[in-house]
């Protein structure tokens, strides 16, 4: 059960990275939204910790940052199939 709970932290941030690359169009910063989603993983890790019931996970935040690092390397295939022109974004 732990692997489908990492799994879904993968596609998530995935698609979270996917989400605000589409929506803040200057793609220069693409390190930057990836620091920033990054950050935000750290931020609700560690306030998971106050909740009852729920506890931080380093696991979670690696497989958070996977998913980050897997939109990255996804980006030269979203540029070759023309997905940024599609949405109206240069890069």
């Amino acid at each position: 059960m732990i692997l489908n709970d990492k799994l879904v932290h993968l596609v998530s941030y995935f698609i979270l990275m996917l989400t605000f690359d589409f929506s803040i169009k200057s793609g220069e910063v693409l390190w930057l939204k990836a620091i920033v989603v990054f950050l935000y993983s750290c931020v609700i890790e560690y306030a998971q910790d106050f909740v009852p019931g729920r506890d931080t996970s380093m696991l979670d935040v690696m497989a958070n940052s996977v998913g980050i690092v897997a939109f990255l390397l996804c980006v030269p295939l979203l540029k070759r199939l023309n997905a940024y022109k599609t949405m109206g974004i240069t890069r």
